[in-house]
């Protein structure tokens, strides 16, 4: 008799502005680029808010991750003040400026698998679902993450 898989959510939110991957050379082992130190600064927060990699569901187990970028709609916007009904028509829209929904992906991934193909599991080539959305909001900045998984 087979047995039945259960299924599982948990849900991750990291505070503060969502952070891409950067493109990263060798050099970056030992020369510290901002962007790549504030990178792994929030691979690193992401890892504590999961309550430890340990914590983190297997990625051979993961069938989705929703990944929710906000980005908070500052004071000027496209170098022009904004009305506040103007900011309230763009609550929730979509953002389509940089950074790529992939990049955002990628650092995701980094940060719940950093071991990457080289782990047991296959690492972040393992999991085969990802969605990422990115959105304009009026009083949040952050990233949250949904794993699905089963057992």
């Amino acid at each position: 008799m087979a047995s039945k898989l259960i299924t599982h959510r948990v849900t991750i939110t990291v505070p503060g502005k969502p952070m891409p991957k950067p493109r990263q050379t060798r050099a970056d082992r030992w020369k510290r680029r901002h962007c790549v130190v504030m990178y792994r600064a929030w691979c690193d927060e992401l890892a504590i808010r999961c309550g430890g990699r340990h914590k983190i569901p297997r990625a051979a187990k993961t069938t989705l991750i929703e990944i929710n970028a906000y980005w908070k709609i500052g004071k000027t916007h496209k170098k022009k003040h904004l009305k506040q009904a103007d900011k309230d028509a763009m609550h929730g829209t979509l953002k389509r400026t940089v950074p790529d929904g992939d990049n955002i992906m990628k650092a995701v991934l980094d940060g719940l698998y950093p071991h990457g193909a080289e782990s047991k599991d296959g690492g972040d080539a393992a999991v085969g679902d990802a969605i990422v959305r990115r959105r304009w909001d009026l009083t949040r900045e952050e990233v949250e993450i949904t794993i699905t998984y089963t057992e």
